[in-house]
């Protein structure tokens, strides 16, 4: 009896050692599972992150890619092409500067035709002042065939000299058509040296000045004038030719009243 109750007490202690045994494996193989679960959530954090970072890396990868082609792209364009970029906005540029010279130079012209109005307003008027004191003398002096021939020498040198300012107001007109024309149809990125120099009005005032009165000479003044101040050269520089029409037009105005001075001293002498 006692040998029996001993070994179904061995039995059952042995039972529950290996109960223990089992109880003990099952819960750490659980906390193995957990474990590893963790490490595994960590590892797919971990992939995560490094999938992230190389789809960051890829995008700046083809945005640097775009950048470079844009770059060897703006590099391949031909030089040509970007000289004659250069070469068109120079163009446009140089189109502004003829058109705003064009306009002063009309301004200037318009000045001129005022002033040359109002001269020859003023020689008229002294003209008829000397013509009403010496009809009333003609009538008393002896010598009135004479007188008359004088007046109508002057009223003839008139005439001329008015024809004379016509022809200069028609090379005046055909000049600024020739130097329109050569400012907006000269080359391109091209200084053309003056050939004229810009006292060369002077020698031919002079000789205006010093002319005998007669018509050939009043005719080769006035051809010397016109020839000597309105160059035919289109490449001459816009600036040598304003100067030089300047002074044609100051040299008209010493004619005109260099024509009026001699008028009113052979009225009076």
């Amino acid at each position: 009896m006692e040998k029996r109750c001993r070994s179904q007490l061995e039995r059952d202690v042995e039972t529950l050692k290996t109960e223990g045994k089992a109880v003990a494996t099952s819960k750490k193989e659980s906390e193995d599972m957990e474990q590893l679960r963790k490490v595994l959530r960590e590892y797919e954090e971990k992939i995560i992150a490094l999938e992230n970072e190389v789809a960051k890396w890829e995008q700046r990868y083809l945005e640097e890619s775009t950048m470079r082609q844009i770059a060897v792209d703006a590099a391949s364009v031909p030089k040509d092409a970007k000289i004659a970029a250069l070469e068109r906005t120079s163009q446009e540029s140089e189109k502004l500067i003829a058109q705003v010279r064009f306009e002063k130079l009309k301004q200037m012209d318009e000045l001129y035709a005022s002033q040359r109005k109002c001269a020859e307003q003023e020689l008229k008027l002294a003209f008829q002042s000397c013509w009403s004191p010496l009809q009333l003398s003609v009538g008393r002096s002896p010598g009135r065939a004479e007188q008359e021939g004088k007046l109508k020498d002057m009223e003839s040198r008139l005439a001329e000299k008015e024809a004379m300012i016509k022809v200069l107001q028609q090379h005046s007109q055909e000049k600024d058509a020739a130097l329109q024309s050569a400012v907006l149809g000269r080359p391109r990125h091209t200084r053309a040296a003056s050939s004229v120099p810009l006292g060369s009005s002077t020698p031919s005032a002079a000789v205006a000045h010093r002319r005998t009165g007669s018509k050939d000479e009043i005719g080769s003044s006035s051809l010397a004038v016109v020839s000597s101040e309105c160059p035919s050269n289109a490449t001459n520089t816009v600036t040598s030719q304003a100067a030089a029409c300047a002074d044609a037009k100051r040299s008209i105005d010493e004619q005109l009243k260099e024509f009026g001075s001699r008028l009113s001293n052979k009225f009076f002498f």
